[in-house]
């Protein structure tokens, strides 16, 4: 991506902002709606107990609702995983994350990894964007690269390097090769891209081929787009 082409507005519309986390309350939750409110972010993700709420507090507003399904460990069953996406679904959301098996594609059980992603795919469409969680953290390359052909060939609309919970988020030559080895029609998701001037971080990922960002800093990230212009970062 041409970086030096967005405003900040338009950086904006890129993030997923991502109120993610155990101890987080209502007025949090209301806090990170407000955030999307001001900012334009593209989408928000929530814990599915807030997606009532956050529904109903930006109706009108030009935002997906997102929820993380089998988030972050992906270990429950592919079964407990749709039942999650459909009760998901049925309260308005409209981009779906799904943590992937990682242990299963690690020990080779690529057919059942397709499976899940293929049902969930299948499930979720038309009703909302789908994203998957491949962990590249914890994979070596040739891994990375036979989960990005899984996603594609599952008909997922992007894969996502990371559950920012996983041992470490992504490298940019991780990035990278998820561009170089998706096909145009799947887009990359990169998450879990650290704290320190997340919004350089932010900023790299975009130009090493993702096309999202997704972030429990996005508020961090988009204010630290001026700085980032003035030091010739976009």
């Amino acid at each position: 991506m041409d970086v030096t082409q967005l405003d900040k507005a338009s950086f904006a519309r890129l993030l997923d902002h991502s109120p993610l986390h155990p101890r987080l309350q209502r007025e949090d939750i209301l806090r990170a709606v407000e955030e999307c409110k001001q900012y334009g972010f593209g989408a928000v993700y929530v814990g599915s107990c807030w997606l009532p709420m956050v529904v109903q507090e930006l109706a009108g507003h030009d935002v997906r609702f997102g929820v993380g399904v089998g988030f972050p460990l992906g270990t429950s069953s592919t079964k407990a995983k749709l039942h999650e996406a459909e009760d998901a679904l049925e309260e308005g959301a409209t981009a779906l994350d799904l943590q992937i098996n990682t242990g299963f594609l690690k020990d080779g059980r690529y057919q059942e990894v397709l499976d899940e992603i293929r049902s969930f795919v299948d499930l979720a469409r038309p009703r909302a964007v789908t994203k998957v969680i491949i962990e590249v953290g914890f994979l070596a390359r040739e891994e990375i690269i036979a989960a990005c052909r899984l996603v594609e060939e599952a008909g997922a609309d992007y894969a996502k390097t990371s559950s920012g919970r996983g041992d470490r988020g992504p490298h940019l030559w991780e990035v990278e090769l998820m561009r170089e080895v998706l096909s145009p029609a799947v887009k990359v998701k990169a998450s879990g891209i650290g704290s320190y001037f997340p919004t350089a971080i932010a900023l790299a990922c975009l130009r090493a081929g993702a096309e999202r960002i997704g972030t429990r800093q996005a508020v961090e990230i988009v204010e630290g787009f001026d700085l980032a212009r003035n030091l010739g970062l976009c």
